[in-house]
């Protein structure tokens, strides 16, 4: 099909000369997540113009199943083409010549994803897309590679080439032994990379890559943290950091300052290592994403004598995402982080019955968003909770165990009806409540309703949104209380009544 989609031909995008629109197709695709194959179907001038913009037709997938994958028929001297999202499906060398005829000179994305392909077809289509002249507009290039392709290794090794001037991001997801056999050379062969998803083997002599240029990296958990110790502080320019050893930091990790990360995602599967964490200075640092586990309920509080000396500053943190298994006394270390520009905060505790998992003389002025999920808190903590955080525009406290934080709950919404001096939140805004299991609808609707209610008026015109879903043990739809835009009408209940 090939008709115009739309109505008027005399519209001023079809009068531009096809340079521009070769231009806008390309922002369309890359920068709006859009696909050539939508444009190709406008008319068969747009058709001309996509076949002929070289960098449309750039992304490349080798592989050896066309699952997921979707066909267009082009016509003409194209045919079928297979897709999967922007990238060309290759499963045989005639598909991939045709592919690399497309992209022209186009910089180069490649994906080789092979579980079951015959290793001498997988072999020869590597070294077409790693060997040269296609090596020197290799851009970015990811495996995904399972352990039934071990023997296939070293037919893929002898193909790299000794140096990839275009490469900039390396992704492996692949055995160990691959990302061994791999990753060295590859660093080596590409010196200006600037992200990094992989295992970096244990005897890789990290100072045969410049890590001073690197932007992104992502260890997979997969690195030994004693080599990650040896390079981490070369880390001067990156930017985001994950998947970095489940030890780390510890006792040997250097002092190291982040100049530049402003995304880390990191765990901590032992509380010792809170103390540890003391050792990274992280200026730049806008978001962090931290798992914190541990079986031993005395280490921290033990750790915490030395408090005032180990005081953790974040001073451009703007989110923070804690998830926190088994960690009482966890609150004297959360005492201890700076975090003066904090505005979100998403809070996921579990573990034993405790109230010592917040602090109760810390104030987070700046914060407009909060998150509570927990299942081990204290009748009063989800209100101390608030009053940490008295400018707070949004607010949803979700609860896996009904039962258990019951009270909690109820006791939020009576302080929550308070006035005057002792309004919570005053700027408040949007409130939700998120039971996950556990409480049937008769008894919400006998308890949780007046409660709501009252709260509800005692904010008129200033909340806006409040809702309350739980599941109801008698129905397969969760049941909800929705109040809205600052009139108490029971016909937005809703929910409420459908399985009376």
């Amino acid at each position: 099909m090939e008709g115009p989609v739309h109505s008027s031909s005399a519209s001023p995008i079809y009068r531009l000369p096809g340079e521009i629109l070769g231009c806008i197709f390309e922002a369309f695709v890359f920068s709006a997540r859009g696909s050539p194959w939508e444009l190709v179907l406008v008319n068969r001038e747009w058709k001309g113009i996509v076949m002929r913009t070289s960098r449309l037709w750039s992304k490349i997938l080798i592989t050896d199943s066309m699952a997921d994958g979707k066909a267009h028929d082009l016509g003409g001297d194209v045919g079928k083409i297979w897709v999967r999202k922007n990238f060309q499906m290759c499963l045989t060398m005639g598909e991939l010549d045709k592919a690399l005829s497309r992209a022209g000179n186009a910089i180069l994305d490649i994906r080789i994803n092979h579980c079951v392909v015959e290793i001498e077809v997988l072999a020869a289509m590597c070294a077409r897309v790693l060997g040269k002249p296609i090596s020197d507009r290799l851009q970015r290039l990811r495996f995904d590679v399972t352990g039934r392709m071990e023997a296939g290794l070293s037919r893929i090794t002898s193909c790299l080439e000794s140096q990839y001037p275009a490469l900039t991001v390396i992704e492996l997801n692949v055995p160990a032994r691959w990302s061994h056999a791999l990753l060295p050379r590859l660093l080596t062969a590409a010196t200006g990379t600037k992200s990094i998803r992989g295992r970096i083997p244990h005897d890789f002599v990290v100072t045969e890559f410049d890590w001073s240029n690197l932007q992104s990296l992502d260890l997979r958990r997969a690195t030994p943290p004693f080599v990650f110790n040896r390079f981490c502080h070369m880390l001067q320019s990156i930017h985001s950091l994950e998947g970095v050893p489940d030890d780390w930091p510890n006792n040997s990790t250097p002092l190291t300052t982040f100049r530049e990360l402003s995304t880390m995602e990191l765990a901590v599967y032992s509380s010792h290592h809170l103390y540890h964490l003391h050792r990274l200075s992280f200026p730049s640092l806008r978001r962090l994403d931290l798992t914190i586990s541990s079986d031993n309920s005395t280490a921290v509080p033990a750790l915490h004598a030395q408090t005032p000396a180990m005081l953790w500053e974040l001073p451009s943190l703007t989110q923070l995402d804690l998830v926190v298994y088994n960690l009482p006394g966890f609150a004297q270390w959360l005492s201890s982080v700076d975090t003066p520009q904090l505005q979100k905060l998403h809070l996921d505790v579990r573990g034993q019955a405790s109230s010592d998992y917040f602090p109760s003389a810390v104030l987070y002025p700046n914060l407009r968003h909060l998150y509570v999920g927990a299942d081990c808190l204290g009748e009063d903590d989800y209100s101390r909770i608030l009053e940490m955080t008295p400018n707070v525009s949004i607010v949803t406290i979700s609860s896996r165990d009904v039962p258990r934080q019951e009270t909690n709950i109820e006791n939020l919404l009576i302080r929550l009806s308070e006035n005057g001096s002792r309004m919570l939140c005053p700027k408040m805004t949007v409130m939700r409540i998120q039971a996950e299991e556990g409480i049937g609808g008769a008894h919400a609707r006998e308890v949780l309703e007046p409660l709501i209610e009252r709260a509800v008026e005692s904010r008129i015109g200033l909340l806006e949104s409040f809702t309350v879903n739980w599941p109801d043990q008698t129905c397969l739809e969760p049941q909800r209380i929705d109040y809205v835009k600052g009139t108490l009408q029971p016909e937005r209940y809703v929910g409420l009544s459908s399985c009376d």
